[in-house]
């Protein structure tokens, strides 16, 4: 795990990336980070644009977005107060440049977790999500999530990935449909899994841990040209073969002016009876000096799990028109060609896509998304995603809709939440919202409770205390309630230790805990030691290649500067 991942470090010069809140209810691993705000207003000089032959035809998504929003576009926030406790992160989203704050989306930033290491068990402590024994969970969740690699999706339907390889990089989890943003594939939200960033100072952090049934290793490196990291996985689960995976993600900066960008990205995955997945794609940047991008984005993966086994060369072309950071509208278009080696069949597809936010004067905040996905095998499918946020003194107004399909099925998937969030100083927030999804002709009503507090100081003996708790409660149409409740503290006694526990009970199960100590022995050294109590719990979680009951492991991290 690397605790001194930095995830601002690379910020392109155009203002390319924008703040989203990071829900802190995963693990100690979950970024908190105080983030500056991002200066755009007058950060560039109005010039004539060196895609200007081009204008008329590739401003028509922006010239709609200003006519049917002509009384949005005031002047650019001075302020981010809708974030809670000031705090964020920075996250690259498909189709997304702009600064906005908090979105209605709920998104959790994961990075390397030296507990959750498998890209399955990183949904575990996550309200909402997978369940604990592995049965489906009610709402949006009764499938898996989509897995994308710095947005190309997984090419297979099949999933076992996500509980048999590491994990490394850094993965960004989208708690709602976002098909509008990458097909329907992530329909039940999605995993997008996001090399380490490449940074002025380079660093090299080398970690091991070891547990029953399993050992570990990560390494993360990266300067001014690589961002890179390395997982190996060994286990040797309950009565069965030992089994190694391995995982490596990569993103490297070949050239980056003003006016031009050229960079590329890995993926290597190896996991248990040969499954693989493996991913590469190049990114050719054309920047203007008055806010606009062409990126083209070629890419080739394979991938393998069971008996499917596919090859896919694909491409995106994208157009961005950011005014000034106050509204956003982006334009693309895509294809790839499937060709599976077990059943000799191809497959051509595409899709169309146009995304636009909006942001007034830091109280007002709009993203909206259309896509139009094709087949030669399957009908036209549409997906959208409306969010809104407004802000009035302490409380965040929050609301979204979502509305995709299920893969090969076709069934529709809704979503949508209204609620606020109410905080009145930095110590503590609280959110309240309802909550609608359908699947199919299946429909669920219900609501979300999160508590959150910040860096507490109790009796000058518990220093940094931090507490999140989270409740969902869904009622299907027999009228039957079904809770899904987390709890995650954090806090400290000194300066150099940090103790964790994190906790999840659904409806009718045994409840799941976890807890651990963090040690920092001095700049560069650290260690820490955890132990999950699974013992009533009939599958390994979080790590599914362990021993099912209690759980103790350990490891280090050292870090090179």
């Amino acid at each position: 795990m690397s605790f001194h991942q930095n995830i601002g470090g690379f910020m392109p010069n155009f203002g390319w990336l924008f703040r989203l809140m990071s829900h802190q209810r995963g693990r100690n691993s979950v970024v908190e980070c105080q983030l500056p705000k991002l200066d755009v207003v007058g950060s560039s000089p109005i010039a004539r644009s060196i895609f200007y032959p081009m204008v008329p035809f590739f401003k028509i998504g922006f010239i709609l977005l200003i006519w049917v929003l002509p009384g949005l576009l005031f002047a650019q926030l001075s302020t981010d107060s809708t974030l809670p406790f000031g705090q964020g992160d920075v996250i690259d989203l498909p189709a997304t440049s702009a600064y906005l704050g908090d979105l209605p989306h709920p998104i959790s930033l994961v990075t390397n977790d030296f507990q959750s290491d498998t890209m399955g068990a990183i949904q575990v402590p996550l309200v909402g999500w997978t369940d604990p024994l592995g049965q489906t969970s009610l709402g949006i969740h009764t499938a898996v999530p989509g897995v994308v690699f710095a947005g190309i999706p997984y090419p297979l339907a099949s999933t076992s990935s996500l509980n048999i390889l590491p994990f490394s990089g850094t993965a960004e989890i989208f708690n709602f449909p976002a098909a509008a943003w990458w097909g329907s594939r992530a329909s039940n939200g999605a995993i997008e899994l996001v090399a380490p960033t490449v940074q002025d100072k380079p660093i090299d952090s080398f970690s091991i841990t070891g547990g029953q049934g399993i050992f570990s290793d990560d390494d993360q490196f990266k300067n001014t040209f690589l961002g890179m990291d390395f997982n190996y996985r060994h286990g040797n689960p309950q009565g069965l073969d030992q089994i190694d995976n391995f995982n490596f993600i990569s993103r490297e900066n070949w050239l980056k002016t003003d006016v031009f960008g050229l960079g590329s990205g890995f993926l290597g995955t190896h996991g248990s009876n040969g499954d693989d997945w493996y991913s590469t794609y190049m990114t050719f940047d054309l920047m203007s000096p008055n806010f606009q991008t062409i990126q083209l984005k070629p890419y080739f993966q394979t991938a393998q799990a069971g008996s499917q086994s596919i090859q896919e060369v694909g491409g995106v072309l994208n157009y961005i028109f950011n005014l000034a950071g106050l509204t956003e509208s982006h334009l693309g278009i895509g294809f790839n060609s499937d060709s599976g080696s077990s059943t000799g069949l191809t497959s051509n597809n595409a899709f169309l896509q146009s995304t636009n936010l909006v942001d007034v004067l830091g109280d007002l905040n709009m993203d909206f998304a259309f896509r139009w996905d094709f087949s030669g095998v399957t009908n036209t499918t549409f997906s959208t995603l409306i969010g809104l946020q407004g802000k009035i003194d302490s409380f965040v107004l929050l609301g979204d809709y979502d509305k995709d399909v299920m893969p090969i099925t076709l069934q529709d998937v809704q979503q949508s939440d209204l609620g606020f969030r109410f905080q009145p100083n930095d110590s503590w927030n609280a959110t309240m919202k309802y909550v609608y999804e359908q699947l199919g002709t299946v429909a669920y009503n219900g609501a979300k409770v999160q508590l959150q507090t910040n860096n507490y100081d109790v009796l000058s003996l518990i220093r940094n205390l931090q507490f999140d708790f989270e409740e969902q409660a869904l009622v299907d149409q027999n009228s039957s309630v079904f809770y899904d409740s987390g709890l995650t503290v954090k806090f400290g006694f000194t300066s150099v230790d940090q103790w964790w526990m994190t906790a999840r009970c659904l409806s009718g199960e045994s409840v799941f805990i976890e807890s651990g100590l963090s040690l920092i022995l001095d700049k560069e050294l650290k260690v820490y030691g955890s132990v999950e109590n699974i013992a009533g719990i009939g599958i390994s979680v979080p790590d599914f290649d362990q021993p099912v009951g209690m759980i103790i492991s350990g490891g280090l991290q050292y870090t090179f500067n």
